[in-house]
């Protein structure tokens, strides 16, 4: 069961390698492009949208989600709490570090809407909403409260991160290289996580599961 995930991180890993062997000072690839075409689709209102949006994805809000998320499940679930302690404090540990490592200061080929801070690559809003709504759907996979329709319902958060990514380079802040590195450094890290997890959690999840895989049986000892 340890190995799907760590496939899957694999190749999030070498995304990460790809871009980070081509990241440069200025734009590569599709950057320039994209960022000129986000850039005209400013208008007054849609700037404030997507402010209130990469809010949303910044690193007070997810400190808050993940602190609660984390104290609440260590309490009623220790494994699930430690899964999230580990990927979402590793996940923000890593950032700045690899932002120091790489030295690639913010765009300037478009006006910046918000003032940021630090350096470009990657993208810690980008990181930080794929590690979280990553976690939390992973945990919902296994979570025994969660039913079918739920864990299925759940990988509809992975849309956040991809509209705060986006956001990020809207605003003139991230190159969209910064931005594809931050969700594949992000998904990385977690997937690692959760395949060192996995068989603490997959067990968690059993008896939620076994009155329906059990029913058939039942009923046909009733038969017989």
């Amino acid at each position: 069961m340890r190995r799907p995930p760590i496939l899957v991180a694999a190749l999030a890993w070498v995304a990460f390698a790809i871009l980070a062997v081509l990241v440069e000072p200025g734009p590569v690839l599709f950057d320039e492009g994209l960022l000129l075409t986000f850039a005209s689709w400013r208008g007054e209102s849609l700037d404030h949208v997507v402010v209130g949006i990469t809010h949303l994805g910044g690193y007070v809000v997810q400190i808050v989600l993940g602190v609660g998320l984390g104290a609440v499940l260590l309490v009623r679930a220790r494994p699930f709490g430690l899964f999230v302690a580990t990927s979402l404090l590793g996940s923000f540990a890593t950032n700045e570090g690899l932002k120091r490592l790489f030295g690639r200061p913010r765009p300037s080929l478009v006006d910046r809407i918000t003032d940021p801070y630090g350096l470009s690559f990657p993208s810690g809003h980008s990181q930080a909403t794929m590690a979280f709504c990553l976690t939390v759907v992973l945990v919902a996979q296994h979570h025994p409260a969660v039913g079918p329709r739920g864990r299925r319902l759940a990988w509809l958060l992975l849309v956040f991160p991809v509209v705060v990514g986006w956001s990020r380079s809207y605003l003139g802040v991230h190159y969209p290289t910064d931005v594809l590195a931050g969700w594949a450094f992000g998904a990385g890290w977690v997937l690692l996580c959760y395949a060192a997890y996995l068989p603490q959690l997959a067990p968690l999840a059993a008896p939620a599961a076994q009155p329906a895989a059990t029913q058939p049986a039942a009923s046909a000892e009733r038969d017989a």
